[in-house]
Parts: structure tokens; sequence; C-alpha cells
């Protein structure tokens, strides 16, 4: 009867697991297509971007955080182009419109992407390159490689070392487990934490939940939080502090992802970075202090 009954919960726990399973479509050129989002094909998968069009000005590359993708530049994008800047916005591998290969999802990947994005693009160099978080790591990690593609440098909370990261994730079969039951409403939640300051990012809860239907997009954030994608850039960063290089450094005092001993540390590896302290703002504070942080941007990268 014991036996019967560990049988008959294993068959529960399964089934439930299987009908947790959010990913049911792959994402294609055909949606891409119908979003109207322009699309490039590179050596691990099709990415999708945004870039001005018929604009003279020095062109802005902007790489998104770990969750939320290139549309949390949308406000940023218009402040620029109305300043009269080309702006590059993109989907990293596994988030938004952009494939999700069955690769390690760690710094090199994301690097690449950007390499070689840049590259078809064929856009004019130097650019100037502005990260948020991961993508703030990926931008510094960036620039110490290829020091000549970048003018000015803009992080906004960016991923130093030691970026905490919930660790059932990391745990080999307990991980996908996890992610199935209940990661997305884990990533959704802070997804809303991080946006809840700005009306204008309110509706957007859709606009996140359809990225994590499309097949893969589990797979990518487990092997993301595995990997060295949140792990130790402090090389990168000091190569990038002995370039000489205009940069900018913004964060929200209250932030409790980016804590105030790894923006000492960003500090101590590029000497000369300008600081931009948002009080009372945390993780968050590209979307809750929008208008500020814009504002500050924009200024830094006109003068």
């Amino acid at each position: 009867m014991l036996v019967l009954l560990i049988c008959a919960a294993a068959a529960v726990a399964l089934l439930c697991i299987a009908a947790a399973d959010r990913e049911k479509t792959a994402v294609s050129d055909d949606i891409r297509e119908a979003r109207n989002t322009p699309f490039i094909t590179l050596s691990q998968g099709t990415t999708a971007y945004r870039l001005t069009a018929h604009q003279a000005g020095t062109t802005v590359v902007c790489v998104h955080g770990g969750t939320v993708p290139s549309w949390s530049w949308n406000l940023l994008r218009t402040v620029l182009e109305n300043a009269g800047f080309r702006v590059l916005t993109y989907d990293m591998y596994g988030r938004g419109l952009s494939d999700r290969p069955a690769v390690t999802y760690a710094k090199d990947l994301y690097l690449s992407q950007l390499k070689e994005l840049v590259d078809t693009l064929g856009l004019d160099r130097p650019f100037h390159l502005i990260g948020l978080s991961l993508g703030g790591a990926t931008a510094v990690n960036f620039t110490a490689a290829y020091h000549e593609y970048v003018d000015k440098l803009v992080l906004i909370s960016p991923v130093i070392n030691d970026f905490p990261a919930p660790g059932i994730f990391r745990i080999p079969v307990v991980g996908e487990i996890a992610a199935r039951l209940f990661g997305v409403s884990v990533i959704t939640r802070r997804f809303k934490t991080l946006v809840s300051g700005n009306p204008e990012f309110s509706g957007c809860t859709a606009l996140f939940d359809e990225q994590t239907r499309y097949k893969g997009f589990r797979r990518s954030l487990l092997s993301m939080l595995r990997h060295d994608a949140l792990a130790d850039y402090d090389e990168a960063y000091k190569r990038v502090g002995l370039q000489n290089r205009e940069s900018l450094l913004v964060w929200g005092t209250d932030d409790t992802e980016i804590s105030e001993a790894m923006i000492a540390d960003v500090r101590a590896c590029i000497p000369s970075i300008g600081f931009h302290p948002v009080p009372g703002a945390g993780h968050g504070v590209l979307f809750e202090q929008h208008e500020e942080v814009n504002t500050a941007i924009t200024a830094f990268l006109v003068k």
C-alpha cells in the first residue's frame, strides 16, 4: 500500500510539473515580423533589435539587464533621439524576441552577441555604450576587450561581483523543477517591483510575461544563473579603469541587489568615473526615477 501511495504521489507530482510548462511556442521570424521588430541572424541565433533610422548623430548602444528585455530603454531612447543621437537597443539571447539557443549563457555569449551585432550592422565607431545591471557588466566586458569601439561609457546599477541569485535554481534537477513550478512567478514579482514607481511601465506585465512563454526561456535563465554571467568582472573593470575613458555611474541608494560595497568596488576599479547616486531609488532606478536618470545620462553624453 505504501508503495502504491508513493507511486501515486509521484505521478501527481509529474502531472503538476508537466501542466506547469508555460513554454508552448518557439519565438520565430513570423512573430518578430508581426511585432514590426527588425532582426538579424548571428552565429548563435537571431537577434531582435531596433536602430534609429535617418539620424546623423553619434550612436548610443544600450544593453539591458538580465530579465527585462530591450523595451526597458523606451523612455531613454526617446530622450536620446530628441537630443540628436542614433540609438541601438537589442534583446539578449534568451530574452524578448531574440532566439533562445541551446548554449551556455555566460559572459562570452553576451560579449560575442554584442560584438557580432555592432559589426554586422556596420555601426560607426566609436559609439557610446550604456549598460544596465547585467548589461552594465557586459558593457564593461566589451569596453575592456574592444576599447576602440567605445567612446563614453554609462553604467546603471552594474553587476561587478557576487550578484545575489536564488540558490535553488542553481541545483541540477531541483532547479529545473523549481523554475517550472514557480520560477516565472518569482521573476515576474521582481519585475513588478522594479517598475512599480513608473506608470509608463505599469501595463507591461503582459509584455514581460510574453517572453517567458517562448520555448527555451527557462533553460536560458537557469544557464545564466549557473554559469559566470553574474560572477566576478573585477579584472574587466580594472582594464577599463586604465583606459582614461569618460564614464558615468548611476545607482539608486536603496538598491538591495547592487550593494553600496559593490558600487565602492566599481569606483575603486574605475577611479575617474563620474558618480550620480539617486536617493531613495532601488535596483529599478531606470524606471523609478526615469526623468532624473535620463536627464543625467543625456547631459553626460552631450557635453
